[in-house]
């Protein structure tokens, strides 16, 4: 056992807070990790629900995947081709982890809690640190902002299993 490092394609999200949100208070929130447009969203009050839409994944995987490999090159670590291959374009089928974490909200005056359930694309490998802050936004900021075409791009986070 370990903290393992991981890239993967965030597919359930529940966030909560004490203050009252309206629906486009929570898709202005949500927004900042995802691209809630790629999500049924379920809002009320005090939390937020949202679940990838059926499809996104199936149809998107194969071609980041291809993404990833050619980011990478030939010397990436192989894990992703097994990923891939093992599988495949369901994703039910992959393993999955979970990581919370809190955003401030729109108003200021509260944080709100976020929960997030995601597949796990590939492990990268055994990392010193079991938790980190900057580099999961970091890494989500960069694929949503990137000039890619995928729509998983919307949807990733980096984080330690």
């Amino acid at each position: 056992m370990g903290s393992y490092y991981t890239l993967g394609v965030i597919s359930h999200i529940r966030a909560a807070s004490t203050e009252l949100l309206s629906r486009e208070e929570w898709i202005e929130v949500l927004n900042e990790r995802v691209n809630i447009q790629l999500f049924d969203l379920r809002t009320n009050d005090g939390g937020a629900e949202a679940f990838l839409k059926p499809d996104i994944f199936s149809e998107n995987i194969t071609g980041f995947y291809s993404l990833l490999r050619s980011i990478l090159g030939k010397e990436r670590n192989r894990n992703i081709d097994f990923y891939e291959k093992e599988y495949g374009t369901d994703l039910e089928e992959y393993q999955y982890a979970d990581t919370s974490f809190y955003l401030q909200s729109p108003t200021g005056g509260s944080r709100i809690k976020l929960y997030m359930s995601f597949a796990l694309l590939f492990i990268e490998g055994k990392v010193l640190a079991e938790e980190f802050d900057t580099d999961p936004v970091l890494i989500n900021w960069l694929f949503r902002h990137s000039n890619i075409e995928n729509k998983l791009a919307g949807c990733m986070i980096s984080a330690i299993v």
